[in-house]
Order: C-alpha cells, then structure tokens, then sequence
C-alpha cells in the first residue's frame, strides 16, 4: 500500500477557485508527490492567511486551527496505522499565513513535520504580524526538513535553526504542457480569434491584473511599451484580476496594439507561450514567477527584470534563455526588448537554449524522483 502524504497549503489551498502562483506550485508538489508513488491526503482547507495585520483575528485563527489539529488527530488516530499519514506536508508557511495544524498533528502521530517554502522575516516580531511570525518560528523549529525553493529565503531559516542542516535547496520545477501543433498554424488559428497580425511580433505577458505588486509591473511597462512604437508589435496579456481597469488606462494610447485576453486554463496559456515571439515581465517584488519556466519550456525566450534572486534562479546562470536586466532603468528594459525583436535567429536560438535547461534542471520527473528518496528516508528514522 501507498504510503500517505497529509499536504497542507494555509496560504491557499491547491483547489483554491481562484488561480495564483502560489496554487499552481502546490499543485506541482501534489502532482510530484503522486508522482513519486505516494498517496497524498488534503489535511484541511483552513486558510490562515491575514492581510491586514488583525491580532484578533489571528487569535481566532490560532484556536480554530488547534480545533481542527485535535479533530484530525481524533479522526486518524482511530484508522489503521497502515491508512494513517506518514508525512505531514505544509507548502508556503510565513508570518501572514502560518501553519496552526501541522505541528500538532505530527508530533501527536509521531510522523515527520516538512515545510515547502517556509519564511522568516525578523522584522517582524514587533510588527502586527508578531503573532503568526511566532507560530511560524514554531514550525520551522519543529520541521524535520525544510524545501527551500528561493535562496532569499535560506538566511532567514538559518537565525531561527541556527544553521542550515534540515534546509533543503531545491529547484523549481513545472509539468508542462506541450502543444504539438504546428506553430504556424497556431499563430493562424490566434490571429484569426483575436484579429493579430500574422507577421508582426507577439510580445506576451502572463500575469494577473492584481493590486500591489503585479500592477507595479504593468505600470513599469506602461513607460516602457511607447519607446517601442516605430517597431512592428502587438502585445497580449493573459491574465485578470481586481485592477484591471486601472491597469488599462495605463496603457490608453496603445489600446490597438494590446489584446486583453483575460484569465485562461493552462492549455491555452500554453498555446499562446508556443505561438508568442517574445516573453516580458518586469516581476517586480516577485519571489518566484513560475510562468518564466513555462515560457522557457515552449521555447519562448524573456525579457525579465532581475532584481529578485528567486527569479534570477530559474534561468540557466552563465547562458539565459532570455536578457536578465535590473528594472531600474526602464530604457535598458526597452533596449532589450528592441534587440530581440530586431534578431529572429538569436531568440530562436535562446528558445532552444531554454527548452534545454528545463528538461535537465526543472523537471517535474527528477524532483519526483528526490521527493521519494528525501521522504522515505525521513519516514524510516
């Protein structure tokens, strides 16, 4: 029988309706762990997450998550210890979004405690957040191992272990889809849905049109685009959310140039990265940005900003599949993507150069093959 995996995201959880990029990595781990020949178990749904910094409302959230933790360990205590979770398995654990389950419900069936992307920020321990940082320090003391997929995030785990023994470094990864259709056929089939010149140049973006950090980036590209118009381009942006219409307006004087698809299932997100010419996102305040994998596996090469370590680490260091560029010059950032649009056979090159390195480096195979070598020996100790 399959050994069972208890995951748990208290960020969001990996069925969450509403799509981001912290979802779609937990549902890379779930697949990874099935994957690997696990069998994996939703613990709970509870969503511990607070915006906004509310000490009671973290309060009510620490006793609802000890209600649930007590409820579980009722509940599997009484199965078979052969049907009982072997591992407990929480993904994005940080003092916004702490884990009150997980903790508890290890030590009481005595099975080991992993953390995906766990999270320390000193700062605040005298912040609103004092308290979620708190249960997160507890977490994080208590974990037998620690995944770490963003090597910003090593330092902070080291003050509270006190050394890096049970932090893991480990590599993004996807599962992606790929479109086998002719190319040019695709590029047809979109021109035709959304009236795009064939033969210009398609610049895509894949990001939501969310407040905060996502429309730092497209205000960053609204002063970035206009320097670009003596070029033959038309930009689509895959993507929706809450600033939407204020996002637009930024981009008033180009509105013939831009297609606003909205949000899309990821088969069509695919479609469009395999069609595209060139991939730009600033990712300004981004940890990771999982969709510069996806552009890089459908051979799309990007211009992306780099001014976050977590993004730098998902291209190859010494040959890129894209220009890696700090945002704090915007006429470089428009400099590099004149230069691409300019020179078709080095992005079909960096297209190629991208492909490769997420099959050797980023593979949901060879992370499955890890995760099941890592948990089982962790499950035999």
């Amino acid at each position: 029988m399959n050994q069972t995996i208890a995951f748990y995201a208290p960020l969001k959880s990996p069925f969450h309706p509403i799509p981001s990029g912290e979802q779609r990595i937990a549902r890379l781990f779930w697949q990874a762990c099935e994957k690997a020949g696990f069998k994996v178990l939703l613990a709970d749904s509870l969503r511990s997450y607070d915006r906004s910094g509310d000490f009671i409302r973290q309060q009510r959230l620490a006793k609802l998550g000890e209600h649930k933790a007590q409820r579980l360990i009722r509940r599997w205590l009484q199965w078979p210890q052969s049907q009982q979770p072997a591992l407990w398995l929480t993904y994005h654990l940080y003092h916004k979004a702490p884990d009150y389950l997980g903790p508890l419900v290890s030590q009481a069936l005595n099975i080991p405690y992993v953390l995906i992307e766990a999270s320390y920020a000193a700062k605040q321990q005298v912040g609103p957040w004092a308290p979620g940082l708190a249960a997160s320090v507890t977490a994080i003391q208590q974990a037998d191992s620690i995944l770490s997929l963003n090597p910003d995030d090593v330092p902070g785990l080291q003050q509270v272990l006190g050394s890096s023994e049970r932090v893991q470094q480990i590599k993004p990864f996807i599962d992606p889809i790929v479109i086998n259709d002719n190319k040019s056929q695709l590029r047809q089939q979109l021109s035709n849905q959304w009236q795009l010149p064939i033969n210009s140049h398609w610049l895509l973006t894949v990001a939501m049109l969310r407040p905060r950090d996502k429309q730092l980036s497209y205000h960053y590209l609204s002063r970035i685009l206009p320097q670009l118009t003596d070029l033959d381009w038309y930009w689509v942006v895959v993507g929706d959310g809450k600033a939407r219409a204020e996002i637009q307006a930024y981009f008033g004087d180009l509105t013939h140039r831009i297609r606003w698809v909205g949000a899309l299932p990821e088969v069509e997100v695919a479609r469009w990265l395999t069609a595209s010419d060139l991939f730009i996102w600033p990712a300004i305040s981004e940890a990771l940005g999982m969709v510069f994998l996806e552009a890089q596996a459908a051979g799309l090469p990007c211009i992306a900003g780099a001014t976050e370590v977590g993004v730098v680490s998902l291209f190859d260091q010494a040959s890129p599949a894209g220009i890696l560029l700090s945002t704090e010059q915007p006429n470089d950032f428009a400099c590099a993507i004149r230069q691409l649009l300019l020179d078709q056979a080095y992005r079909q090159k960096l297209g190629l150069r991208g492909i490769q390195h997420i099959r050797q480096n980023h593979s949901i195979t060879n992370i499955s093959r890890w995760l099941k070598n890592h948990f089982n020996l962790l499950m035999s100790k």
